[in-house]
């Protein structure tokens, strides 16, 4: 599948400057860079999740009293 994507000159010479430097192409070079940033995010989603994890174990499992009351109220009346 081929994609187009816009960018600016000024970065185009630079990564094509670097490209020819490494013996690779644009393309090869922008799909590197594209899966790095989106590895990168993967690994910071499962870290976020993990310090959750750890806080949330630590909490007791009950519900704040005051909350819960608020939680109730808010809940419609049935007929």
């Amino acid at each position: 599948m081929n994609n187009a994507i816009s960018v600016p000159e000024e970065l185009y010479r630079e990564a094509k400057s670097q490209t020819e430097a490494v013996g690779i192409t644009v393309d090869e070079f922008a799909i590197e860079a594209i899966q790095a940033r989106v590895d990168r995010r993967q690994i910071d989603t499962d870290e976020v999740t993990e310090i959750l994890n750890n806080i949330y174990t630590e909490l007791p499992p009950t519900l704040d009293p005051i909350l819960s009351e608020m939680q109730f109220r808010s809940l419609e009346k049935e007929d």
